[in-house]
């Protein structure tokens, strides 16, 4: 994914107890060694190394929590510094990084990095290093794992014309490359911005789209108004040319719109809604579609918000000769409300696009949604950390 990564929030106190921890047995055994032959003129040092411990884990505190709140750290951390000339009481720190495996300044490709603040106490100096792992989950093993066929995550950086796929190879195109990397999820990386039926990311036909049980999922944010007057689609694939939707994902009064027909023909008896209001605007969502001879099925979030048994049918197309081999449109599709009309655009983003040849289960599509792929964790390498009082 992306060099751009943000991390779920976590609390500072997480970090603290375990640098307490270490650091407290740290000063502890420095202080002790020196009590054992402490004169007069030694007490006041000792009092400054304790201060001195207390407030390089006040130090190293910020610079994880400036880390952690960093949507660009991957970048930031080329730069090698953290932050510099902080002032705490009457010292001055700064905190740098560099990668803990060559020592040399990251790159966008370090995960393991080395992190060093040091005071400017004028009586001791004290020193602290600890190393910091980065690790992203595997999305697409994961999707692999539920049968996933197609993968594209949309998230080409600014200018790009295709949109990769990472399991077939079915790239896409942008209809115009300037949708793609126009825009950040909740996690720093890039997705693409679509505003009208230009925008469109389209995939060519592929006969594995043809599911009679099947799964589609991803992530969306909306950005148009709560009430628009017309449905906003992101995912759509017609049963011929210029015929009637087999597959159809759209927007409309704050809620999902599904279109599932493999006949070719137009009812909105074919058509099933969620809850109202489980779409906000200028919010991400995960959506997934699953249709076939279990019913069809809309889940928003993980949660199941719409079910009808009496929907039994799946996603196919007309034969070549009769305009079928339609193609899967990203980012567009057509309007539920009048059938048989072009294309048109919605207005936000998706990203993380996956086609399954399989019904997923609720617990397979809760713990799909709980999974953000963009999501960068960070943590502290076991006995890594240190502090070092003296020059």
């Amino acid at each position: 994914m992306p060099s751009r990564s943000r991390y779920s929030p976590r609390s500072g106190s997480v970090y603290l107890v375990t640098l307490i921890t270490v650091a407290a047995i740290t000063s502890m055994v420095l202080i002790g060694m020196r009590l054992r032959t402490v004169t007069n003129d030694q007490s006041y040092m000792i009092e400054q190394m304790a201060e001195d411990n207390n407030a390089i884990i006040d130090a190293t505190e910020l610079a994880l929590q400036t880390i952690q709140d960093d949507p660009a750290w991957i970048e930031t951390a080329q730069k090698g510094v953290v932050y510099e000339n902080l002032k705490l009481g009457d010292k001055t720190y700064a905190a740098s990084v560099s990668d803990a495996d060559s020592k040399t300044l990251p790159d966008e490709n370090t995960t393991n990095y080395r992190l060093e603040i040091q005071s400017n106490s004028t009586l001791s100096r004290t020193r602290a290093n600890l190393d910091l792992t980065f690790n992203k989950a595997d999305y697409l093993s994961y999707l692999k794992g539920l049968t996933a066929m197609f993968y594209w995550p949309l998230n080409e950086s600014a200018g790009s014309s295709r949109a990769a796929e990472e399991i077939q190879g079915q790239r896409g195109s942008y209809l115009n490359s300037s949708a793609a990397g126009q825009d950040t999820n909740d996690e720093g990386a890039l997705v693409p911005v679509f505003t009208d039926s230009n925008n469109i990311v389209g995939v060519d036909w592929d006969s594995d789209y043809a599911q009679n049980n099947g799964s589609i999922a991803m992530w969306i944010k909306y950005t148009g108004p709560a009430k628009a007057s017309t449905a906003s689609p992101f995912i759509g694939i017609n049963y011929q040319y210029r015929g009637h939707p087999t597959l159809n994902l759209a927007v409309y009064e704050s809620s999902i719109w599904a279109y599932v027909n493999n006949e070719g023909t137009w009812d909105n008896w074919y058509e099933l809604s969620s809850s109202a209001g489980t779409i906000q605007s200028d919010q991400w969502h995960h959506v997934t579609l699953t249709w076939g001879s279990s019913g069809l099925a809309i889940y928003i979030d993980g949660v199941q918000s719409a079910h009808s048994t009496r929907h039994k049918y799946g996603v196919s197309t007309a034969g070549i000769l009769a305009g079928g081999s339609q193609p899967l449109y990203i980012g567009g599709g057509y309007d539920l409300f009048d059938s048989g009309t072009p294309y048109v655009g919605f207005t936000g983003s998706v990203a993380h696009v996956a086609y399954f040849d399989a019904y997923l289960t609720a617990d397979e599509v809760a713990d799909l949604a709980a999974i953000k792929p963009d999501e960068i964790k960070m943590s502290l390498v076991d006995d890594s950390w240190t502090i070092i009082n003296g020059d």
